[in-house]
């Protein structure tokens, strides 16, 4: 399934209700974490339906008198996208096959994945060991 594919078929799950301080309006509710206060919204149902968080939000409920409604809530539309940002290196050039223009940095995965670089004309991935960017080859047999 393409990454498109995935996004049009995830739902979430969410807590919500009017403030409890008489604004009328209507939002996500929120729960409270060491770090702070959280949406409370899911992808997956069992995760937003644990019990400590029906007990927490059935007694928010009777205080404040306040109806709260676990909802589903479908994939509509992509309002923006965000790309991961690629920068070129300064000191990588591509030498093989006669490139020889800067290459492009990347990450291979999340946050702390590796930085990879990919010359920007022939596509061969660059790496740096010792401090040199090489080519990367593929192993010897």
């Amino acid at each position: 399934m393409t990454e498109d594919g995935r996004l049009k078929s995830i739902e979430l799950f969410a807590w919500v209700g009017e403030d409890e301080n008489g604004s009328g309006e209507i939002g996500i509710k929120q729960g409270l974490v060491p770090a702070g206060f959280i949406p409370l919204v899911a992808i997956e149902r069992s995760k937003i339906q644990r019990g400590n968080i029906v007990q927490g939000l059935t007694v928010q409920a009777q205080i404040y008198g306040k109806t709260i409604r676990l909802c589903r809530f479908v994939f509509s539309e992509v309002i923006q996208e965000l790309e991961p940002k690629v920068s070129q290196s300064p000191d990588a050039t591509c030498s093989e096959g006669g490139c020889h223009i800067p290459v492009i940095v990347h990450r291979t995965g999340g946050p702390s994945a590796d930085l990879k670089n990919t010359c920007g004309k022939c596509g061969r991935m660059i790496q740096r060991e010792n401090g040199v960017w090489v080519i990367e080859r593929e192993a010897q047999s």
